[in-house]
């Protein structure tokens, strides 16, 4: 949760894994439908279609998913819980835009079901439009107000769009309808961290552990609260636990470098950054923190080399070292001139 900060001492705070987890959890589609009395043959195939449709979805067969639920809509173009589940696949598929007009003529026909605007609210929040996203999710609850997953999804939405305090007033109620909602709680914990309230944020992460032990990003995030929080032991405990559980996050062994080089340990960060180079070769905060370091026990050569590296995969870290303090000690060096072209420069002040 959260997004990387752009200094260099910043943390990769993995919201978007978690967030397109639960999304895939709570869009929904209408269900097989059975057989009714005194059913006509016309009725019999198109409510068979519908329901090869729902088989084809569950297999993750979305295409023909999609040709049999249009099938069903062309014997029976009344038939709301076809478009609305053709919009669910074809949201799956990133066809925001059909996935809308889908929803847009299921609720044409049928306006009072919460599913279709809480669906539709989903489409438009995936293609930016969080304000129509925020207004789907105002008429679902209007309808259906005991549904702790639209608060969650609206709260995501006006986190999105810069309102977080409205985002924790959702996930407030998210929690209050559902106490075991943990990504509730992991959403709230970013957007409080967000606002600066880092002990509300450490408070909501332990609650989302407490519920899910085994969740690497909780431990994470809680990380980079305490970090954030100056408890930097703290902060490596968490990260201990998140590499436990996926050994294979590259930003974690980041973060727990960033930690470990703020409480002195310039030898145990440079293991921290070469094992997220190693995950992730193009992790270009690693390769900056690890150009500082090189920098303060004068490695000229491995620190051109590694910032040179960062500057190629982003070039503002360019402008940063040319004000960044930790590079005082070598400027003059020609390699390091090589990088950062002719002194002199204006050195404002530290990047951290």
């Amino acid at each position: 949760m959260g997004q990387p900060q752009e200094a260099r001492r910043g943390f990769k705070a993995i919201e978007g894994e978690l967030i397109k987890k639960a999304e895939e959890k709570i869009a929904s589609i209408a269900s097989t439908q059975l057989p009714t009395l005194g059913e006509t043959p016309q009725e019999r195939e198109a409510r068979e279609n519908f329901n090869r449709g729902v088989e084809a979805y569950e297999n993750s067969e979305l295409n023909q998913a999609i040709e049999c639920w249009t099938k069903a809509i062309e014997i029976n173009p009344k038939n709301a819980k076809a478009y609305s589940n053709r919009g669910v696949a074809r949201t799956d598929l990133g066809d925001h835009a059909g996935a809308i007009a889908d929803f847009d003529k299921a609720i044409e026909i049928n306006p009072k079901a919460a599913q279709i605007y809480f669906n539709r609210g989903s489409a438009r929040g995936k293609s930016g439009d969080y304000a129509k996203a925020i207004s789907d999710f105002d008429k679902a609850i209007k309808i259906n107000p005991k549904d702790a997953n639209v608060y969650w999804n609206r709260g995501l939405a006006r986190g999105k769009s810069g309102d977080h305090t409205g985002a924790i007033i959702d996930y407030d109620k998210a929690i209050e309808i559902n106490p075991k909602y943990v990504e509730a709680y992991y959403n709230r914990g970013v957007t409080r961290g967000k606002l600066g309230d880092h002990a509300g944020a450490i408070a909501d992460f332990d609650k989302a552990i407490e519920i899910n032990p085994k969740d690497a990003k909780a431990y994470c995030n809680r990380g980079v609260a305490r970090t954030e929080s100056g408890d930097h032991a703290g902060a490596i405990a968490d990260y201990d636990k998140a590499i436990e559980i996926d050994p294979k996050d590259g930003n974690v062994y980041y973060n727990r470098g960033v930690n470990r080089e703020k409480s002195g340990d310039h030898a145990r960060a440079i293991d921290e950054y070469n094992k997220a180079i190693e995950i992730n070769p193009i992790h270009d905060k690693a390769y900056y923190n690890r150009s500082c370091i090189r920098a303060h026990l004068k490695e000229v050569d491995l620190c051109a080399e590694d910032l040179k590296k960062a500057i190629e995969l982003d070039g503002k870290h360019l402008e940063m070292a040319r004000r960044d303090k930790d590079f005082d000690g070598v400027r003059g060096e020609a390699a390091i001139e090589a990088v950062l072209g002719k002194a002199p420069y204006e050195v404002q002040g530290s990047s951290k």
